[in-house]
């Protein structure tokens, strides 16, 4: 989600660089996602999304893997494996302290910001 609020935010910026609201920008949907995001992503930044990111894709997981885990911050390996049960497939070379290192690193990425 932090990077949705990170693309409208720029879409934004640029309507507001050419002084004009494209119809993208002016739909019910678009404010209620900017909205959504801003409620729920927090103040994860920019530089901390994109370092989230990459230890991810780092760790090679895969996209969708990389989405569930940066959105909905799991804090353990048992938690991550029960959200993302492709974790713990046995023929992936994860275990449970690479997992488990992957996500101290995020929480550290997000709480020294």
């Amino acid at each position: 989600m932090a990077e949705v609020k990170i693309v409208q935010t720029s879409k934004l910026e640029d309507d507001a660089e050419r002084g004009e609201e494209t119809s993208t920008t002016r739909t019910r949907v678009f404010e209620k996602t900017k909205a959504y995001c801003e409620r729920f992503t927090g103040s994860t930044s920019a530089a901390a999304a994109q370092t989230i990111r990459n230890l991810l894709q780092d760790a090679g997981l895969h996209d969708f893997e990389g989405a569930v885990i940066s959105n909905l911050k799991p804090v353990d390996f048992d938690e991550a494996k029960t959200l993302v049960p492709s974790l713990d497939v046995e023929d992936r070379e994860f275990t449970e302290e690479s997992i488990q290192a992957m996500l101290d690193e995020m929480a550290n990425v997000r709480k020294f910001e």
